[in-house]
């Protein structure tokens, strides 16, 4: 499997495999990462899952944004500190490599790839992938989005029959300590229309009592961000 050999100065290939890489649409296979909610100190964790119904995932590859100015944490060897499946009985011998990357339009982003030396595969079903903490700039005080693309999956460890699975890009909210710019939601009067932090309208001049209906969150309403508990 040539992913072994290339963990060390070689993150910028395009392919995983040199054979068979044209992905596989039919397989419901996702990434997703669920709100990022900052402490009062600016630090966060991204949790990264995937959904898959593969069972011989070992290898993968992908590139990290993050908002302008964003840190992620790096242990003692100055080394970005990616830790695996940490909410699972299920141990994956998996390396991580990472590498600082600029894209064509001048944004930068973290590649990493991920591949296990003994074979040891990623499990089917839904489940927390890896997760890694981050750190906002100073004065971080409105909701931004980071995001995750080139994600490439390898099935398989034989070149001659690996395959490739290209999944769909990821974004996620990344939310400032409620303390931060946030009312409390109070005693509402009158009608109140709500949207999600994403831009959905949730509730359009509806009358203050329908507040209660939502779950505890960060909510626009009525053109403030305040927060519901």
């Amino acid at each position: 499997m040539n992913c072994k050999y290339i963990i060390a100065g070689m993150l910028a290939l395009c392919p995983l495999f040199a054979v068979a890489a044209d992905g596989d649409t039919d397989k419901p296979d996702y990434l997703y990462v669920p709100e990022v909610l900052l402490d009062s100190e600016g630090k966060g964790t991204v949790k990264v899952y995937l959904n898959t119904y593969v069972e011989e995932y070992n290898t993968f590859r992908l590139d990290i944004y993050l908002p302008e100015g964003f840190a992620i944490s790096k242990d003692r060897r100055g080394n970005y500190a990616f830790k695996f499946n940490t909410e699972d009985d299920v141990v994956y011998d998996h390396t991580m490599a990472s590498a600082d990357n600029v894209d064509a339009e001048n944004r930068p982003y973290v590649r990493i790839l991920g591949t296990s030396m003994t074979s040891t595969f990623i499990m089917p079903g839904d489940n927390l992938l890896f997760s890694f903490n981050i750190t906002a700039p100073e004065g971080y005080s409105e909701t931004e989005d980071g995001e995750m693309k080139n994600l490439e999956f390898a099935e398989g460890v034989e070149v001659e029959t690996a395959h490739d699975h290209f999944l769909p890009d990821v974004s996620f909210a990344i939310i400032p300590d409620p303390s931060t710019g946030v009312e409390n939601v109070g005693v509402e009067e009158g009608a109140v229309t709500v949207f999600s932090l994403q831009g959905v309208e949730l509730l359009r001049d509806a009358p203050a009592s329908s507040l209660r209906s939502l779950p505890a969150g960060l909510y626009i309403i009525n053109g403030a961000k305040k927060l519901i508990r």
